[in-house]
């Protein structure tokens, strides 16, 4: 959670220093969904498992706020944004012994990429996230004391492509990220947990300021 606070403060301070000329600030919503793959391996010579797949058990959905920032007068910008996101992707390594899940998550990314005259805007992004991590199932009061962690913390690499609505402030698009979590050891380094998320959503913004903002007012073509 501080590092989302650090990322908020340097979207004010990187919207304060351009004093508003250049930089372009949003707020939106996104909704969408999520596989995900868990890998167990452990310390007892090859033993593990790998490819427990998971998918969103229900819609993810939630909220971003970021900047972008023109470089001169080229096409081109580079920004911040800070999200948090409601999901529920879930494992059921056998159904009512083990089960796990992917919660909440929240992050800072960083994202650079190309405006087109339309207003139009591709880009590339990478970041840190952090997920909730939630153990059930008939085993989990077994593994109370197994060191599990709560939380994963990764990095999240992705792209996308957004586009602004004809006579309106409002920008759709569409984001895809994949986060390699950091690898957790369980039970004093005996298992090693490995999980990786690929998540994709559909976005609706509501931008303003700055000349990128009168750029992304221009008609569709």
């Amino acid at each position: 959670m501080t590092k989302l606070k650090i990322a908020a403060l340097a979207l004010v301070g990187m919207f304060a220093a351009t004093g508003g000329a250049s930089a372009q600030c949003y707020v939106g919503g996104m909704a969408g969904g999520s596989i995900a793959n868990m890998g167990l391996d452990t310390a007892f010579g090859g033993l593990g498992v790998d490819g427990l797949g998971a998918r969103s058990s229900r819609p993810d959905f939630g909220g971003t706020v970021g900047c972008d920032m023109k470089l001169g007068t080229s096409p081109l910008f580079v920004g911040l944004a800070a999200k948090v996101v409601s999901q529920d992707v879930s494992f059921d390594v056998n159904p009512g012994l083990l089960s796990a899940s992917l919660g909440n998550s929240w992050g800072a990314l960083g994202r650079a990429g190309y405006q087109f005259e339309s207003g139009t805007k591709a880009f590339a992004k990478v970041g840190w996230t952090q997920t909730e991590l939630k153990i059930g199932g008939l085993a989990a009061p077994l593994l109370a004391g197994a060191d599990i962690p709560s939380r994963l913390n990764g990095w999240t690499f992705g792209g996308g492509m957004e586009t602004p609505l004809k006579g309106t402030p409002l920008v759709m698009g569409l984001e895809v990220d994949w986060t390699r979590y950091n690898s957790e050891s369980i039970a004093g380094g005996l298992v090693d947990l490995k999980t990786d998320q690929l998540q994709g959503m559909v976005t609706l913004k509501y931008q303003f300021g700055g000349s990128l903002a009168s750029a992304s007012a221009a008609p569709l073509k």
